[in-house]
């Protein structure tokens, strides 16, 4: 399980093409910026947080909130990813598919906030109808990747949103076993308070139970055992 983890994103760390990383988000274009006026993109615009520029580029029609980079990208993607969230509300106001999938796991730039645990943006995207139970080419949907953030406000926030709470991600992992893997006892906590079963298995047959005890057995770690109730 921990190859597919995420650290919580720090937001005064802006994610840039050039530092995106693969496993994480996606692999970024070549080049995004014009060989005449190199910061005159959008998907750059978008990754700073500059509404100016973006408005400006929009408004002459030298782009659209709607278009896509080499890696099939969207502006809102790169916006959501470095928590700007003044950009994600004008470039949705400008048209942007709140949904759109895209990079190598074919992600919405929700699941791009959620792996930051980037609270205000995923609120932005919820109150334009984002859907946080699609899921990306791992299998996870929005609520496994704020799990995995580790950021509890988020998480608290999605369980009051329409998601079901034992959704299984491809290896039949629920967010209460994230959590318990990651040693996470107040994303616990929420979880179980919203209902997530102590009771379900992976396709591996394990229990979060069985995650909670294992990183630490593994590790050599002092063990903690929760009580489930």
């Amino acid at each position: 399980m921990a190859d597919n983890v995420s650290g919580k994103g720090d937001p005064s760390a802006a994610v840039t093409p050039a530092s995106a990383v693969a496993a994480d988000f996606n692999t970024p274009p070549a080049h995004l910026r014009g060989a005449a006026d190199p910061e005159a993109n959008i998907f750059v615009a978008a990754q700073r947080g500059d509404v100016a520029l973006i408005r400006e580029l929009i408004d002459s029609g030298r782009a659209r909130a709607t278009d896509r980079d080499e890696q099939n990208i969207t502006p809102l993607h790169w916006a959501a990813i470095n928590a700007q969230v003044a950009a994600c509300r004008f470039l949705l106001e400008q048209g942007a598919e709140v949904d759109a999938l895209g990079g190598d796991l074919v992600a919405t730039p929700m699941q791009w906030a959620a792996r930051g645990g980037y609270l205000y943006v995923i609120q932005v995207l919820v109150a334009h109808n984002a859907d946080p139970n699609i899921k990306d080419s791992q299998g996870y949907n929005t609520l496994h990747l704020v799990t995995h953030s580790s950021s509890v406000m988020p998480l608290l926030y999605l369980l009051h949103q329409p998601v079901s709470v034992d959704e299984r991600d491809s290896a039949g992992h629920t967010a209460l076993m994230w959590a318990a893997y990651q040693g996470d006892a107040l994303s616990v906590e929420l979880l179980l308070k919203h209902g997530a079963s102590v009771n379900v298995r992976d396709d591996a047959g394990l229990t979060p139970l069985h995650w909670a005890v294992a990183p630490r057995t593994m590790r050599g770690g002092q063990l903690e055992i929760w009580q489930w109730n």
